[in-house]
């Protein structure tokens, strides 16, 4: 990540706000988003946004 001053990583306390904040930054920044989590409950509290 030193690498790479530009990204920034924030860390959420629920799946579904990083979820939401990585979409919100996506949307109106036109450039993709990347959220990280875990392959168990965390993916599935993340996709069980609407």
């Amino acid at each position: 990540m030193g690498k790479y001053p530009s990204f920034k990583y924030i860390t959420c306390l629920q799946e579904s706000i990083a979820v939401a904040m990585a979409d919100g930054y996506a949307r109106k920044n036109n450039r993709p988003a990347v959220v990280q989590l875990h392959s168990g409950v965390g993916l599935g509290n993340g996709i069980g946004i609407e």
